[in-house]
């Protein structure tokens, strides 16, 4: 505020002001916070100040900003440049306002000129804004490799990385010249010159091109094989991506994926604690997630058939990620356990060896990750699920920890529960819903509607002999109910049709006042129900409608009564029927 309310008017001299720009090492002169207003300063004081202050506001600029207000993993070439514009834009503003520069800021003002030609002043003055949306490109220089072989690799030494100010089309280059740009890399690296940025950005390209694939593949495989361990982890990521969209390739043989894949899975990977905070995105994101996933993928396209067992090449390496203590294995194992039950289904007496033991609680951390992972996307198949019967109802007391997976556990409790298993015990399941938190209910509710109307024409027998056995025996009856799971319990009972009457008795003492009833009504209306139930759906209004609602009733619960009423006359001397009235026109 105090520099918007200087930029209009010159109550302060300008020297105070010089001196409120210096306070604090010169922090408002370069505080993104103030940018705006700082800029709008400018033209204001290029007019009012002397030579002495001039020169004094110009050195304080060409100081640049301290290092220490900027992030610690920005590199010293970064902040270089982050400096120069922020130096450029200050000196910019000052001279089209007219300020004269000294010598010193006048050759300092040309030399980034000159090395940033490209930067100019906006017309709706964005840069006068720390942040906006636009793709940059203004600011940036593209450089143009050259075409030919010598040129390149002369090129590719002086620019083995990008920076942050400027593009070129190396990415092209690796498109659209294969062999000259191929040649460059492998002349480079055996010159002791490796650039691994350019290697990941070639490797990327030729990722995602079918036939670069199969080029790359057979001028490249054995030189990259061959390459020392730290080059191999420094484009891993992209090796890995390269091996499993490109398993299929004709150029790509069993022996020579084997051969790749045990090389880099075995590569000595760093990884940082705080990656397993999320172990799937973190599986899927790393070299050794990403070679499982390519492992499975390999041993997928050879259509494995139930109980054949695990074909020795596939065990052989799934056993070393199994078995290795290196701390990167463990996202391997996250891969794993997300295929758990299709090594189940081919290779029952392994799995139950190796894999089995993770999903016990009693080591928490391998427990927690293997849950995550098989929730990621779990599937019913009985035999499976009767091996892991007590972790799998353990679990229940590990709700919370599962993160962003909970919910889909309450859902496939649900869903097992209704397989009705003669070896999950009717008393085993119906504590383990009864030690779920109340919002898990909510989505076992919901869960029970989605089955029933997913059901078709086995609806009569799915609501008779699974969800109304499940509402009688498993539902928690005594919980104390958030208004998500009502609503949800609410809606099930509209659900179940020509079953409403009966539904509505099991589930009466569950269901109470909500605030939000609007979808509920609409609902009730939609399903016809009132013709068959009338004396049910006015109890069922009557008690989830609130004596105060919050805004207003809802919009169709008069249309409601006056279908009632339509249907059996009688029930307009009902108290709840007067009741509901009552609130219609409280608001009428």
């Amino acid at each position: 505020m105090v520099f918007f309310a200087l930029a209009e008017g010159d109550l302060v001299p300008v020297k105070q002001v010089n001196s409120w720009l210096e306070q604090d090492d010169s922090r408002w002169l370069w505080n993104v916070s103030v940018q705006r207003e700082l800029m709008q300063l400018f033209p204001t004081l290029a007019m009012r100040l002397n030579d002495k202050e001039r020169i004094r506001l110009l050195k304080n600029i060409a100081n640049g900003p301290r290092r220490e207000w900027f992030r610690d993993d920005l590199t010293d070439e970064e902040f270089k440049q982050t400096t120069l514009r922020g130096i450029w834009l200050r000196l910019e503003k000052l001279r089209v306002a007219g300020l004269n520069f000294d010598k010193e800021t006048d050759q300092l003002y040309q030399s980034i000129v000159k090395e940033h030609p490209q930067w100019c002043l906006d017309e709706d003055q964005k840069e006068e804004f720390p942040f906006w949306m636009g793709d940059g490109k203004q600011y940036r220089n593209t450089a143009s490799s050259p075409e030919d072989e010598k040129g390149l690799i002369d090129w590719l030494k002086e620019k083995p990385e990008h920076d942050r100010w400027s593009e070129d089309d190396w990415s092209n280059r690796c498109k659209n010249d294969f062999e000259i740009a191929k040649n460059a890399l492998v002349a480079l690296e055996k010159d002791g010159v490796w650039i691994a940025e350019r290697w990941r950005e070639a490797l990327q390209v030729w990722t995602e091109n079918r036939l670069l694939s199969f080029k790359a593949w057979r001028h490249l495989s054995e030189f990259i094989l061959d390459l020392d361990d730290h080059k191999l982890v420094e484009i891993s990521w992209n090796l890995s991506r390269w091996l499993k969209n490109n398993g299929n390739c004709k150029a790509f043989n069993r022996d020579l994926y084997f051969r790749y894949f045990d090389r880099l899975i075995s590569l000595p990977y760093k990884i940082e604690a705080k990656e397993f905070n999320d172990p799937i995105t973190a599986a899927i994101n790393h070299p050794t997630g990403i070679l499982t996933e390519s492992l499975f993928q390999q041993w997928y396209t050879e259509k494995p058939n139930d109980d054949e067992g695990l074909e020795i090449d596939f065990q052989k390496r799934l056993e070393q990620i199994i078995l290795s203590e290196e701390r990167a294995s463990q996202l391997g194992k996250v891969i794993i356990a997300a295929n758990v039950l299709s090594l189940f289904r081919v290779d029952p007496e392994w799995t139950s060896k190796f894999i089995y033991p993770w999903f016990s609680w009693k080591i928490n951390e391998i427990a927690l990750m293997t849950w995550k992972s098989y929730l990621w996307s779990p599937r019913l198949y009985k035999a499976f699920l009767v091996g892991i019967k007590e972790d799998f109802l353990e679990t229940v007391n590990h709700y919370n920890e599962l993160g962003d997976h909970k919910e889909q556990y309450a859902k496939f409790l649900t869903y097992l529960a209704l397989q009705k298993y003669d070896e999950y015990k009717v008393n085993e399941l119906a504590n383990a819903f009864k030690s779920l938190p109340e919002e898990a209910l909510r989505h076992v509710a919901s869960s029970l509607g989605d089955a029933l109307s997913s059901s078709g024409e086995k609806f009569n027998e799915y609501w008779e002999h699974r969800v109304k056995v499940f509402l009688m025996k498993t539902w928690p009856k005594q919980a104390v109910l958030t208004d998500q799971t009502v609503n949800q319990l609410a809606l099930l009972c509209l659900n179940t049709k020509h079953y409403f009457a009966e539904a509505f008795s099991i589930l009466k003492h569950s269901i109470c006042q909500v605030d939000d009833t609007e979808y509920l009504v609409r609902k009730t209306i939609d399903s016809d129900l009132i013709k068959l139930f009338p004396e049910e759906i006015l109890d069922f209004l009557n008690q989830i409608i609130v004596e105060e609602p919050r805004f207003r009733p809802p919009s169709k619960l008069k249309e409601c009564l006056q279908q009632i009423a339509a249907v059996k006359p009688e029930l307009k001397n009902e108290q709840s029927f007067e009741r509901l009235t009552v609130i219609i026109r409280q608001f009428d």
